[in-house]
């Protein structure tokens, strides 16, 4: 008989590696906010933002590949594994929020482009 229960892959998603890179992440986005602030490019701080964002992205997926490694309790009998899930919805939502923000910004600035 085939065993169909769902088990994490080996590795997936370690707690370890997120945090290498979250470092790896927020390290160059403040070095490129420092260069772009030296050399006066707009095109280097506004890729520094997108870095804060994939940033903000990495600590909440951190938080919950940490959190999805508790063992079972009383109150949550099977773990927190399905934190991972919740982390993605989260960060999906933000993303969206954000692109809606854009998107009205670019229509304001179509209507009135001053």
């Amino acid at each position: 008989m085939v065993d169909r229960q769902a088990r994490p892959s080996e590795g997936a998603g370690t707690p370890a590696r997120l945090a290498w890179a979250l470092a790896a992440t927020a390290a160059f986005g403040v070095v490129e906010l420092a260069a772009g602030w030296w050399a006066g490019s707009l095109a280097l701080m506004g890729d520094a933002g997108h870095m804060a964002t994939d940033a903000v992205a990495l600590g909440i997926a951190l938080l919950a590949a940490r959190m999805a490694t508790a063992p079972p309790s009383r109150r949550h009998t099977y773990g927190l594994a399905r934190a991972e899930f919740v982390a993605a919805f989260v960060n999906g939502l933000t993303m969206l929020a954000l692109v809606a923000g854009l998107a009205a910004a670019a229509v304001r600035r179509l209507h009135d482009p001053t």
